[in-house]
């Protein structure tokens, strides 16, 4: 056959194959087998069992030998793909081994079965398939998958996947019966809140999308289980100045891969539940490395931007979360409300601190977040209220963070002192350093710095205990 014909090298193994057939049904003597590297045609044979013994056929497979003539021919460790010529319908195939084998060179391979398999339509080697959802098609565009988001009381989710029903009763539907978890739903601008009594749903968010996220708040754990079609790979997202709450429409892949290079200046920092990444001249830092497709978050931006996520690379892998899970009795609880501080650097008396100390921030004496330190920038989360009784101390806007550092090494939980902004907001961020809080032995007075002469000046001083300081000027 045409498609068969190939070239003799001096670089050659043999695929010994059992049984070939078409749907199970056993090849004729006129039909062929051909092996490819690619669209390369490496080797190929007439299936003519009676010139065969005992009735099993091997298959030629080159490799290539440097001449011109077997370029892109196989290589040690490529696998070749097989065809089969059906001489009565004068048609060629794709067919499946039913094992994959490495090539190499003067190597013979003994396999059961080469066969033509139909698709889910009954067309030998078609390209259909059946999705989740069992629709049958070669269209991925279209394609339905089943999937669960894990839900325990306060997250921050989006929906790679959506049905074509996208009411809030529908998606959401599934918390309120048999057990009603009271749900309440907010948006970026909206929200709705399901009422027992009247078994409805009130707020303006009455739909969901599929580029927003979500805050999704329940009673107790439960689930969300959804059945629909991928958000489409070239769908753009239209992002304002400021705050914008959306979606990843993919399962996963690292947040410097799966946004344009052309985007990526416009956006300062990206907020997730519980964790934060910010884009600095060095590149991005914070332990958000990877988006998921469960997931939403709130992209901080400079100015407007538009941009459609880059799909993730086929089996490139997720980065590792350097975040590890505290001890309970340094827990703390999401909230919907998050601020996130950057610690660039933290030392006790001058030594960097270690990857087994603690980084816990709080509110007067409220613990409010906790990161062990990465050895690198860490983003150490400090949870709001929202005004109930679960959230009582924790923070409000204008609030003033302070933080302490469990010394691993002795187990002295360590004073700090912050230099940079510690004025807490909602979805804000910024850049700190820690150092511990040394107490004096006696009262100091410095020097004015610079001279008095000048419009402003500084003068330190420093007391051994909490004391009421008395500040008076002579002139």
């Amino acid at each position: 056959p045409e498609e068969f014909v190939y070239e003799q090298s001096t670089e050659q193994a043999y695929y010994f194959f059992l049984t070939a057939t078409i749907d199970g049904v056993g090849l004729a003597s006129e039909d062929w087998v051909g092996a490819f590297n690619g669209e390369t045609c490496v080797g190929s044979r007439s299936w003519n069992l009676d010139y065969c013994n005992n009735g099993v056929c091997d298959v030629p497979v080159m490799g290539d030998d440097g001449y011109d003539w077997t370029a892109g021919y196989m290589e040690a460790g490529g696998t070749p793909s097989f065809k089969i010529f059906d001489a009565s319908e004068d048609t060629y195939y794709e067919a499946v081994a039913s094992e994959d084998v490495q090539w190499q060179t003067t190597q013979l391979f003994m396999i059961d079965n080469l066969n033509v398999v139909p698709d889910c339509n009954g067309d030998l080697a078609g390209d259909a398939y059946e999705d989740d959802c069992g629709t049958c098609d070669a269209d991925p565009a279209n394609d339905c998958v089943d999937y669960t988001i894990a839900l325990d009381g306060v997250d921050l989710i989006s929906f790679h996947a959506l049905p074509e029903n996208t009411s809030v009763n529908n998606i959401f539907g599934g918390l309120t019966s048999p057990i009603n978890q009271n749900p309440g739903i907010l948006g970026e601008g909206m929200s709705t809140i399901y009422d027992e009594g009247t078994q409805d749903w009130f707020g303006a968010l009455t739909a969901i999308e599929p580029t927003d996220g979500y805050w999704v708040i329940i009673d107790d754990l439960d689930t969300l289980d959804i059945q629909g079609i991928h958000t489409e790979i070239s769908t753009v997202y239209n992002l304002h100045e400021h705050t914008n709450l959306i979606s990843y429409p993919f399962l996963g892949a690292p947040i410097v891969e799966t946004i344009p290079d052309s985007a990526q200046g416009f956006i300062d920092a990206i907020l997730g539940e519980g964790a934060a990444a910010m884009n600095t001249s060095d590149g991005w830092v914070g332990g958000l490395l990877n988006l998921s497709g469960t997931e939403g978050y709130w992209f901080i931006t400079n100015e407007e931007v538009s941009f459609s996520y880059n799909p993730p690379v086929e089996g490139a892998a997720r980065k590792d979360s350097p975040i590890r899970s505290v001890p309970m009795e340094f827990a703390f609880r999401q909230s919907t409300e998050q601020a996130f501080y950057f610690v660039e650097n933290a030392t006790i008396d001058g030594e960097p601190i270690e990857k087994e100390d603690l980084i816990i921030a709080y509110n007067g004496d409220v613990r409010v977040g906790s990161r062990y330190w990465y050895g690198e920038t860490t983003d150490v989360p400090a949870m709001g209220t929202d005004g109930s009784d679960a959230y009582a101390g924790y923070c409000s806007a204008g609030d003033k963070i302070s933080f302490k550092v469990l010394d691993a090494s002795s187990g002295d939980l360590i004073d700090m002192v912050a230099d940079g902004e510690t004025i807490w907001n909602n979805n804000e961020f910024s850049i700190i350093n820690l150092s511990n809080r040394v107490i004096p032995e006696e009262i100091s007075f410095s020097f004015a710095y610079p001279n008095p002469f000048n419009p402003v000046t500084m003068i330190s001083f420093a007391v051994p205990s909490e004391v009421e300081v008395h500040v008076a000027i002579h002139d």
